[in-house]
């Protein structure tokens, strides 16, 4: 690492705090600068994920993609956590050099970072009691800002534009769009954990394993009761996600082969097999209480 990285770095944090406190943004940096001027450790994401996993064993059930916020709160391991996150603020994220580092290395930060921010702002019931939450929490990383929304759409969907909304995330000349990822891969919506009931579960990504742990995460999901088949009404109802990213799938006409790589085979799913252009597609309702 550069110390013309760490350098911009703090001074980039120390422009992005002003602004804050002048009103010019609506954000919310998590990661503060340290007092003294740190050199990111090349191996930072790792050292992350490492204290990460700590905090798993003790504090997430993954069985049910549930997190006790309230215990984080006030463990050492937290404490150690964001001692390290401070030094994403000289960290500079084009160093990783293959496409299966930095998936898992966005997907777990995504996941971080909401995790972060609902214990930072002391969320109770949904992300909705902090206003435009994936917009605000935010992380400095090799001196620009990251929202949640920014590392999801932004980079994980090669700036794809968000839903219901008109414009990208990084618009022309943003240099943060050299980061962006070159296509979408729609398993990540299997991997990204927005803190509700209605999720997929916590887990975390490990680069040597990316492909088979997307997968995975993918066959769990669709698998589950949020896909639900119902031959007698010649209809399936699908989590709300499958709605707002349909184009990632290739579109509604697409989106029951996307399905059929994924599912068990078994009666219902043959009946989707053979009847892909009379059955009808609904959407189930998301629960945002928070998975806690």
């Amino acid at each position: 690492m550069t110390n013309r990285v760490s350098d911009r770095g703090l001074i980039q944090y120390q422009k992005i705090a002003q602004e804050i406190i002048s009103g010019q943004k609506h954000t919310l940096i998590l990661n503060s600068a340290p007092e003294e001027k740190i050199e990111a450790s090349n191996n930072i994401a790792d050292d992350l994920m490492l204290i990460i996993n700590e905090l798993k064993a003790r504090y997430f059930d993954l069985y049910l993609g549930r997190v006790d916020y309230h215990a984080i709160k006030s463990a050492p391991e937290y404490v150690h956590y964001k001692e390290l996150a401070s030094q994403l603020n000289t960290y500079d994220p084009a160093d990783m050099a293959t496409l299966e580092e930095r998936l898992a290395f966005w997907i777990n930060l995504y996941n971080v970072i909401v995790i972060h921010g609902i214990i930072e702002t002391d969320i109770k019931t949904s992300v909705w009691e902090a206003g435009n939450f994936f917009s605000k929490v935010s992380y400095a990383i090799g001196g620009q800002l990251f929202s949640a929304d920014d590392i999801e759409h932004g980079i994980l969907r090669a700036n794809a534009r968000p839903p219901y909304r008109p414009f990208s995330c990084f618009r022309k000349n943003d240099p943060r769009a050299e980061l962006s990822l070159e296509k979408i891969d729609p398993r990540i919506h299997f991997a990204l954990v927005c803190g509700s009931q209605s999720c997929p579960p916590i887990r975390f990504y490990d680069k040597e394993e990316i492909d088979i742990q997307l997968d995975l995460a993918a066959d769990n999901f669709i698998n589950s009761s949020e896909v639900v088949i119902m031959p007698e009404k010649n209809e399936i109802l699908l989590s709300r996600i499958f709605k707002w990213y349909k184009n990632d799938y290739g579109g509604r006409k697409n989106m029951i082969g996307y399905l059929l790589k994924h599912l068990k085979a078994d009666y219902k799913t043959e009946y989707l097999r053979n009847n892909p252009g009379r059955i009808k597609i609904g959407y189930l309702p998301y629960d945002w209480n928070l998975n806690h």
